[in-house]
């Protein structure tokens, strides 16, 4: 007995001159996966596989096989990311969290409009890994609903009450 891809059983099918039956298969199967620690999520969706299949009469069972995945989106607006951490391009972990800013006292550099709060913690890593001093270790990202700016932080403490407002705090390095 052996085991063929769909391609395989068509193509052998339409060269054979014997009766053919098709089969049709629907299997609904619920799934949960775990996406680890970034970001902290289990989704539960069902998936629902349909297979259509042309059997030859033979002495041979032929059988097809599908896996389908899916994927948990990543959040990446608030409310959602809120808590969710984000891991850098360097492998630093990032604690996100939504209307909250840094005091902006220990501001380093000049405020720059970025595409969301993982846009701007890419630029805080940037900024550290060319060298600068003192180094960055927070952000505030001002929220599509106002103007996009990107704040980096040396220092400095989250203030809450800024639903305008979401930040990020470097947890390791």
């Amino acid at each position: 007995m052996g085991r063929y891809g769909v391609k395989d059983i068509l193509s052998a099918c339409s060269c054979i001159s014997v009766p053919a039956s098709t089969v049709s298969v629907t299997a609904t199967a619920p799934t949960s996966t775990s996406t680890g620690y970034l970001p902290e999520t289990t989704t539960t969706s069902t998936t629902t596989i349909v297979e259509v299949v042309t059997v030859v009469s033979s002495t041979e069972t032929l059988s097809a096989t599908t896996t389908t995945t899916s994927v948990a989106p990543y959040p990446t607006t608030c409310p959602a990311m809120n808590g969710i951490d984000y891991l850098g391009s360097n492998g630093s972990l990032w604690e996100r969290i939504c209307g909250e800013a840094y005091d902006l006292s220990d501001q380093v550099g000049s405020p720059i409009k970025t595409s969301s709060l993982d846009a701007c913690i890419e630029l805080c890593i940037q900024y550290n890994e060319a060298g600068n001093s003192p180094p960055c270790i927070g952000v505030t990202w001002a929220i599509p609903t106002s103007d996009n700016l990107c704040y980096l932080q040396a220092g400095g403490s989250l203030i809450t009450g800024f639903s305008n407002f979401a930040s990020a705090q470097l947890v390791s390095s």
